[in-house]
C-alpha cells in the first residue's frame, strides 16, 4: 500500500493531513508513504522532516496522485486533481459532497472511494 500526501491546493490553508511523527509510525509497520515536495512547509515541516521519518519526496501532485491507493488530504481535491487520482484509489478529506459537487461526481466517475459520516449516504 502506498500513502500519498499532497500540498493542500486550497487557498490559504496551513495544515497538512499528516506529520512527520505519523509518517515514522507508518514506515515503522512497513507502509509507503510518498508526500508531495512541499507538502509540509506552511505547517513548519521541511521535505528533510519527511524524509528523515521515512517518506519518499515526490516532486510533483499528478505524480504523487496517480501512484497513491490511498491518498490524504484535509481539503477536498480539485478538479485537476481528481483527474490525477488513480482509478479505484481511496480519498480521505473534508469533502463537503454537497458544496462540490463537480468534484464528487468527478470521483464517483474514476471510482475513488471516499468516506463518509456513519448514518449517511450520499447520491451523486
Amino acid at each position: 500500500m502506498i500513502i500519498g500526501i499532497p500540498a493542500e491546493s486550497f487557498p490559504g490553508e496551513r495544515r497538512v493531513a499528516l506529520v512527520p511523527e505519523t509518517v515514522q509510525r507508518l514506515a515503522a509497520k512497513n507502509i509507503a508513504v510518498r508526500v508531495e515536495s512541499g507538502a509540509g512547509r506552511n505547517a513548519w515541516f521541511a521535505d528533510d522532516d519527511y524524509r528523515r521519518a521515512g517518506a519518499a519526496i515526490v516532486p510533483g501532485a499528478a505524480a504523487l496522485l496517480g501512484q497513491a491507493d490511498l491518498v490524504v488530504k484535509i481539503r477536498a481535491p480539485t478538479p485537476l486533481e481528481v483527474e490525477s487520482l488513480r482509478a479505484g484509489a481511496t480519498l480521505v478529506c473534508l469533502l463537503y459532497p454537497r458544496d462540490n459537487t463537480e468534484v464528487t461526481r468527478g470521483l464517483a466517475k474514476r471510482r475513488i472511494t471516499c468516506a463518509v459520516p456513519p448514518g449517511k449516504t450520499w447520491r451523486v
